[in-house]
């Protein structure tokens, strides 16, 4: 018995960045928890990755150098909205050439 509650474009990004480690449940409980805890029209979320990020390792499961690159690129389009040239896009956050980008993506495997 709540009214609509609108999501922050901030949590829409973090939802659909998420790797869902718990898959369906962790999201629906989630959700769950964010309706219950929410006052007025706007949706609250607490993503783990808001949580205390110093006790996080990054390189807990030791990636590659590839799959740290991987992880990097998609991390800066993600924060660029998917912007990959252009002014504040990727290319241009990670200080390298369009189509340099394109290049070492390709290389790693990545789609655009």
């Amino acid at each position: 018995d709540r009214p609509v509650l609108e999501l922050s474009p901030e949590d829409e990004k973090l939802l659909t960045a998420y790797e869902w480690p718990g898959n369906i449940r962790e999201l629906k409980n989630m959700i769950e928890r964010g309706v219950i805890l929410s006052q007025g029209s706007s949706l609250k979320l607490d993503f783990p990755m808001r949580r205390d990020r110093s006790t996080v390792d990054p390189f807990s499961d030791r990636p590659s150098l590839d799959e740290i690159q991987r992880r990097y690129i998609r991390y800066v389009i993600a924060q660029s909205g998917g912007k990959i040239r252009g002014p504040g896009g990727a290319a241009e956050i990670l200080e390298m050439k369009r189509t340099s980008l394109y290049t070492r993506m390709k290389a790693l495997g990545m789609k655009k």
